[in-house]
């Protein structure tokens, strides 16, 4: 699923992969743990990755229980880690979490 980077996208970002995973069968409790993480990982790309003309895109993939939710966005420079937080990313795209569900 491809989005501009913009804000008003990020709730259509989660209405689309909480639709697609209802279609897929998956119960309310799980749906609402995966929408939560597509919602941070896309305002991420809008806030950090997001130019002009570029869109960003969430990807899932399912595999039993787990749902790997990916964003990538237009962002030229690939995260790296944080020091002051725990190796953390420090620039949000590309990104990707998995989720049980």
């Amino acid at each position: 699923m491809q989005f501009s980077p913009v804000r008003k996208c990020v709730p259509l970002a989660r209405t689309l992969v909480s639709k697609t995973l209802a279609s897929w069968g998956y119960g309310q409790e799980c749906i609402d743990r995966v929408v939560l993480v597509c919602g941070e990982l896309s305002a991420n790309a809008v806030e950090h990755g997001g130019r002009r003309g570029h869109l960003f895109e969430v990807r899932l993939t399912v595999d039993g229980p787990h749902c790997l939710v990916e964003v990538s966005d237009a962002g030229r420079t690939p995260p790296r880690p944080h020091p002051g937080r725990g190796g953390r990313r420090r620039r949000p795209g590309p990104a990707s979490r998995r989720s049980a569900l």
